[in-house]
């Protein structure tokens, strides 16, 4: 009896689980079809614009100028001048040519000489500018001088050695012979400093007496064969308007004389 009871027992509990196992389709039915009643919809309309109208302008009109007008006016212009025996020297001739020497104490010391009216040169007081024996033919001079053994109308004797002349390089311009004896002459020297210079004067016989003197070199000038161009006697002072020239009886000791163009027979000189 307890044997079926207990079977009747298993067999409602095995029944029991089946049940549980299979479920209730039905029931299953609407739990899948339950639909999704979420309509959320994003319904933000911002339409937010920057309206910052931020016209900020930088009116700094600042304008500085700085009118500091500070001049030095130190005009110091201290030279030193304290040029010693045997310091290198220039001297300058008529006063455009500079020409290499040497300060010395006495121009006893030279053995090339000076240049006459610039003896100290830029040495030192109390010095002198001793010419070199090559002074006048030197780079300086850009070929307008040159060393003569003779004396010259127009130069020096300096810059030379052996006690020669430096001479302005010069030549008698031909004017041809077309004038007669009493009639206007005129003779032309180029020199190579001043370029072409022309004397007056008037033809007269072959080594005739001339108180105005002749051209050395260039006695005739246009006269015809057999005369000679005597030199007016004005002549030195119409030379360069005549502020650089004058009339010595003795011989001229500056670097431009010719002896002729003044009256009684004078050297016409230049007093450069």
């Amino acid at each position: 009896m307890r044997t079926i009871r207990g079977l009747f027992v298993v067999l409602l509990a095995a029944m029991a689980l089946v049940t549980l196992a299979c479920g209730d389709d039905s029931r299953k039915g609407d739990l899948d079809a339950s639909p999704d009643a979420d309509t959320d919809s994003d319904t933000d309309t911002d339409t937010d614009t920057d309206t910052d109208t931020d016209t900020d302008t930088d009116s700094d009109t600042d304008t500085d100028s700085d009118t500091d007008t500070d001049t030095d006016t130190d005009t110091d212009t201290d030279t030193d001048t304290d040029s010693d025996v045997d310091d290198t020297c220039t001297a300058t001739l008529a006063d455009y040519l500079s020409l290499p020497g040497v300060c010395a104490a006495s121009e006893s010391d030279c053995t090339a000489g000076v240049v006459p009216g610039d003896e100290q040169g830029d040495c030192g007081a109390g010095l002198v500018c001793c010419l070199a024996e090559d002074a006048c033919t030197s780079e300086s001079t850009m070929g307008m001088l040159e060393c003569q053994t003779e004396e010259c109308m127009t130069g020096m004797q300096a810059g030379c050695e052996g006690d020669g002349w430096c001479c302005y390089t010069m030549d008698t311009v031909d004017g041809g012979s077309t004038v007669g004896e009493g009639d206007p002459c005129e003779v032309t020297l180029e020199v190579t400093m001043f370029g072409e210079i022309a004397f007056a004067g008037v033809c007269v016989d072959d080594g005739a007496d001339c108180e105005g003197g002749y051209v050395p070199g260039g006695q005739s000038g246009n006269c015809v064969s057999g005369l000679d161009c005597c030199i007016d006697t004005d002549q030195c002072d119409a030379l360069m308007g005549g502020d650089y020239t004058e009339c010595q009886e003795e011989t001229c000791s500056s670097t431009f004389g010719l002896p002729f163009g003044c009256p009684d027979y004078q050297n016409c000189c230049a007093v450069f």
